[in-house]
């Protein structure tokens, strides 16, 4: 008996190692994958059964042998190969969804353990297009009610089976650092597919166990890392894991939520009004605003972590969407006011994006016109950081509307223009010359370029009085900066270029010398540049960022430039 097992295991050797191992046997496998496709098709009964088997072998061979190897012989051919399968008929994506029933390690094998992206993200769009197949079949009008309630039951067991599979592997999902997006993008691409994936997976819990993922972090304010030890002694040993997948399968199932809904018992059925569901209690501490201060601080964490920005936006939008039914506009406003106010600069970035989501689609107008003063007046604290960013925030703004606080385009451009004399002084001496030439090209677009159009005398007035208001507060920021402390640094010769011309050309344009107050500050703002001049260091071209440009100011010191440069934005 021991002889005969004996053999049985070298027999089991030799052929792993000379025959299942070859190459050529990846080959055979597809190969008969493939004449198994095209005999389902005909009408022998014999051949139309052999598809099946030989999806579940090459699946087979896919998790023991092919994925394990290195060289990953025939892999692609092979995933195509099922992914035709899949595509023609329920039948093989049926047999594809029902591998990984009798498999229970199989998503296990392929999604989180492989090493290679190639297998992982090949096995998660194969098991994608299966579902997507059996979703297909719901809308096939040429099916009677018996065939359409069979291929729902299908359908509907097939997503129950994968997600049951994913939440059982939630305990082990930290050991797999690399495969985050890989998991989290077959839930993804399951809650794509509408309501009853969403409903399965809410049932499952996943909303609740993102949600943790993002309160994860080292202040824990939630307690946990009780239940989370492992993932978080990772983390501080220096693990990284991509969240970028896990907020973007986060914000689709916030889009089935009615925040307006009482919050339901945990483990019990949730609420539903009109397709969308009730957070449970334990989900609505991790989401509502907490606190005596009605602090938003799941929002917060989301615009922070910046692990996927474009979806951090689209977060914000879920929260706004469910106002004002949902009270959240003064916690949210006080998010963004905090961040927006970040040291360095940079840090407000995500919030200044957060701001454009919220002038887009708030409805209290009032809370538009703070915000967008509260960013203008804190450009002057910014310092050497963040400028661009700022820049592109009000070169977007111009091209807003919001139709839910009924504010056009026009609006917005006004509300820019308006605050030029807050945000254009501290940006036009920014120490990185593509920023002020930047600035310098704005302004021409807002308000320099009015000059030589044919416009009413109110708009001529607007227009001359922002200018003057730019020219002075111009000279208040420099004699600030520059001349009111025993210990300010010497200016830099090309940082203040900029500002100097657009105080010159203001004076010229917007100030007459004929008037003695005119004349007054016309003489003033001489004196502070010429002072400031004597005071200047010439520093290396090398040494300024972004010395690829070759002027800070326009040909020929025109601040108009030629009309080719000028593109309006929103003028009116």
């Amino acid at each position: 008996m021991q002889l005969g097992n004996h053999i049985a295991l070298e027999n089991q050797i030799f052929i792993r190692t000379y025959c299942l191992l070859d190459p050529y046997h990846a080959y055979f496998i597809r190969a008969l994958l493939e004449q198994s496709r095209k005999f389902s098709t005909t009408e022998e009964s014999g051949f139309s059964k052999i598809q099946k088997p030989a999806i579940c072998l090459a699946l087979d061979n896919l998790d023991q042998i092919i994925s394990r190897s290195k060289e990953l012989p025939e892999f692609e051919n092979i995933i195509i190969e099922l992914g035709r399968s899949v595509n023609e008929s329920n039948e093989g994506a049926m047999a594809v969804l029902g591998w990984t029933e009798v498999r229970p390690l199989g998503i296990r094998d392929l999604l989180l353990k492989s090493p290679n992206n190639v297998v992982r993200d090949g096995f998660c769009r194969l098991l994608i297009a299966a579902v997507a197949r059996l979703q297909a079949s719901l809308e096939d009008e040429s099916l009677d009610h018996d065939e359409l309630a069979r291929c729902r039951k299908d359908y509907e067991m097939m997503v129950e089976n994968i997600v049951t599979s994913l939440d059982e592997l939630w305990g082990c999902l930290h050991v797999y650092s690399r495969a985050w997006d890989d998991y989290f993008g077959l839930l993804l691409g399951l809650a794509n597919f509408g309501a009853f994936p969403v409903q399965v997976m809410l049932e499952h819990g996943f909303l609740l166990k993102c949600l943790e993922m993002v309160w994860l972090d080292r202040e824990d304010s939630k307690r946990l890392k009780r239940q989370y030890g492992n993932y978080f002694r990772l983390v501080e040993k220096g693990r990284k894991y991509s969240h970028s997948k896990l907020v973007e399968v986060l914000y689709v199932l916030m889009t089935h939520i009615d925040f307006t809904l009482t919050p339901s018992v945990n483990n019990s059925c949730r609420d539903c009004n009109v397709g969308k569901y009730s957070l449970t209690r334990a989900e609505a501490e991790l989401v509502r605003p907490v606190g005596r201060n009605k602090d938003l601080i799941f929002l917060r964490k989301i615009l922070e972590q910046q692990a996927n920005p474009p979806v951090s936006r689209k977060i914000v939008s879920v929260f706004l969407a469910a106002d004002p039914e949902y009270g959240l506009t003064d916690s949210i406003c006080k998010v963004l006011e905090e961040g927006l106010r970040a040291s360095p600069a940079y840090l407000c970035v995500p919030f200044l994006d957060a701001t454009l989501v919220f002038c887009q689609m708030s409805s209290d107008g009032d809370r538009i016109t703070n915000l967008i003063d509260y960013v203008s007046k804190g450009i002057d604290s910014i310092n050497d950081s963040g400028g661009c960013e700022h820049l592109a925030f009000f070169q977007s703004l111009v091209k807003v509307k919001n139709e839910k606080a009924k504010k056009d385009e026009y609006w917005f451009w006004s509300s820019v223009v308006d605050r030029i004399p807050d945000w254009a002084p501290t940006l036009l001496h920014y120490p990185e010359r593509a920023v002020r030439n930047g600035v310098l090209d704005f302004l021409r677009q807002l308000l320099f370029s009015k000059e030589y159009e044919d416009i009413s005398d109110d708009f001529r007035q607007f227009y001359r009085k922002i200018g003057r208001d730019l020219a002075q507060a111009s000279v208040d920021k420099l004699r600030r900066t520059y001349l009111s402390t025993a210990d300010a640094q010497p200016p830099e010769v090309k940082s203040m270029e900029t500002i100097s011309l657009v105080i010159m050309h203001c004076t010229e344009v917007y100030f007459d010398e004929r008037d003695s107050d005119d004349a007054d500050f016309i003489q003033q703002a001489t004196t502070v540049i010429s002072a400031l001049e004597q005071l200047a260091v010439d520093v290396p071209e090398e040494l300024i960022s972004g010395s690829d440009f070759h002027s800070d100011g326009w040909d020929d010191n025109s601040m108009m430039g030629s009309d080719s440069d000028v593109g309006l934005t929103g003028s009116p």
